[in-house]
């Protein structure tokens, strides 16, 4: 994975993410993926998208 992401003034934390290209072994050879997360300071629970196809 390759995250990439902000930290505002207000303490929300922003990210993205993707699988990066070629590094899936074994049974996940050939996995490709994106997603994102938005947390705010304070907050207990995270909201996780990802994005992905096996092949």
């Amino acid at each position: 994975m390759r995250q990439s992401g902000t930290f505002d003034e207000d303490g929300t934390i922003r990210c993205t993410f993707d699988v990066a290209p070629g590094s899936a072994t074994a049974a996940l050879t050939g996995l490709t993926g994106d997603g994102s997360y938005e947390v705010r300071h304070g907050q207990e629970k995270v909201a996780v998208t990802f994005s992905y196809t096996l092949g």
